[in-house]
């Protein structure tokens, strides 16, 4: 064992020490700097150019009371009462939407301008002959009230005033929709949920959901009803920000609405997605020259003198593959976690991560979990450097070896796309295609019926074809 523990060392040593690999170490790390750099960049380019977006603004009160005392359509009255009545309370038409980064933030005065919409539309309503007193009533109420929020700028009494017109509407009308929007006003007022505030993105969210629950398919359901479970438990527990399974294809786009992932863990997942295959191409150049080297330099020879089996030697530099592997996927770890805290700042790294099972929210780690998709993506890097390792025990050419791995590490991803996208599924069985486990598990692969434990028997396969060939081709192979 202690021998075998010192061809290992030695070849540790052996790969450190050369030029190349430090040269791959710094690239590494510059790599990870680099695209955390552009990635951070492009989100504030896109937060400069997002900011001067406007959904519903550009209405100037006077041209509109102007228009419509000019064209005199049906209901022209209510709409210069009602803009007469902006202008008389000061409230301006401002947008109700507006966009920054990777969130949809709603002004802060925007329900005023709602409030004046609703309010007229009631009293046009109690202009009515045909309203029963009742009904009157309820509508009155549900004015007064209305009007006094916008007076006083109380969104409390607003929401309370709008959830009186609603349980009007749903008598007449009990639609779904309807009943939907009753809870979520209700919650609303219960957690005094301001515009803007991350309690009324989420209850937005949550009615949305459940509004597509009944025309959903089982699967869409299925999340939709998870979206709803961790919305309760973020409202009864107070959680602003959280983490998510597969929140690094978020990332991907930079959050999609009022994304509940925090700015660390956006950046950081970025990374996890799009740095590991890096050292996949790394580990090609460092296997395909660990065996070739020693015939191209002529050391097989003395190697081999050594009173110790050839399968020893071979073991040994394949267990110094995965713990150079292992040794990469750390330094990539660490340089991700740095640079992502330096270009996004460390809040929002102990945000909890939720996930739903069997029902319940389990909450968990989200460093744990991102340790995951860079371990599952070592899986990969793993088969392309037995890949390579194979090919340096072939050739007994490191420039060939490389080269020729680095070729089919570009071109194999190439092909399986192209057979994809003809339509040859039978694609899913080169290992190239299942590589990439997380795109597996999400179901992102591109092939259907492309299963987990399908792609782990292809990727066991190839790595038995890949280590018995090179074992084959370094055993049983004259050196003269």
């Amino acid at each position: 064992m202690n021998k075998f523990l010192a061809l290992v060392l030695n070849e540790h040593t052996k790969v450190f020490n050369k030029l190349a690999t430090k040269i791959l170490l710094i690239i590494l790390v510059l790599s990870s700097l680099g695209i955390v750099a552009i990635n951070r960049s492009a989100q504030n380019n896109t937060r400069t150019f997002r900011s001067n977006i406007h959904f519903g603004g550009g209405i100037t009160l006077q041209g509109q009371i102007a228009d419509a005392q000019e064209r005199q359509f049906d209901g022209w009255e209510w709409v210069v009462a009602r803009y007469s009545y902006m202008l008389e309370h000061g409230i301006e038409h401002i947008p109700t939407i507006m966009s920054y980064d990777h969130r949809v933030e709603q002004h802060p005065e925007a329900w005023r301008t709602e409030a004046v919409y609703i309010l007229f539309q009631t009293r046009r309503m109690l202009a009515e002959d045909d309203l029963t007193q009742d009904d009157a009533n309820t509508l009155y109420a549900s004015a007064q009230a209305m009007d006094e929020a916008i007076r006083t700028s109380n969104w409390l009494q607003f929401t309370t005033a709008r959830l009186i017109q609603l349980e009007y509407w749903y008598h007449y009308n009990p639609a779904p929709e309807i009943a939907n929007l009753i809870w979520a006003t209700r919650e609303v007022a219960a957690h005094n949920a301001q515009r803007n505030s991350w309690q009324h993105h989420l209850i937005e969210e949550m009615q949305t959901a459940k509004n597509n629950l009944a025309r959903a398919t089982d699967e869409q359901a299925l999340h939709l009803q998870d979206t709803i479970t961790i919305g309760e438990y973020r409202l009864a527990n107070n959680i602003p920000y959280y983490t998510y399974r597969n929140m690094e294809l978020s990332a991907m786009w930079g959050g999609q609405g009022f994304s509940p992932l925090p700015e660390f863990w956006l950046g950081f997942a970025f990374l996890a997605q799009n740095t590991v295959s890096l050292i996949g191409l790394f580990l090609i150049i460092i296997a395909g020259g660990i065996i070739a080297s020693e015939y191209a330099g002529g050391t097989i020879k003395s190697l081999l003198i050594n009173p110790v089996a050839r399968w020893k030697f071979l073991v040994a530099k394949y267990v110094t593959i995965i713990s150079v592997a292992l040794i990469l996927l750390f330094i990539l770890f660490m340089s991700n976690l740095l640079f992502t805290g330096l270009f996004y700042g460390f809040s929002g790294i102990n945000a909890p991560f939720l996930n739903v099972v069997n029902g319940e929210v389990v909450r968990g780690s989200a460093m744990f979990y991102t340790i995951s998709l860079y371990l599952l993506g070592s899986v990969g890097v793993i088969v392309l450097a037995t890949f390579a390792f194979m090919l340096s025990a072939l050739v007994r050419s490191s420039a060939l070896a490389i080269g020729l791995g680095v070729c089919l590490f570009f071109g194999g991803f190439m092909v399986v796309q192209m057979l994809q996208f003809m339509g040859f599924y039978q694609a899913r069985f080169i290992f190239f295609a299942n590589t990439d486990l997380i795109a597996v598990m999400n179901g992102s692969s591109g092939f259907v019926h492309h299963t987990l434990t399908f792609a782990i028997i292809v990727i066991a396969v190839h790595m038995l074809i890949f280590l018995w060939t090179a074992w084959d081709a370094f055993t049983r192979t004259d050196v003269k």
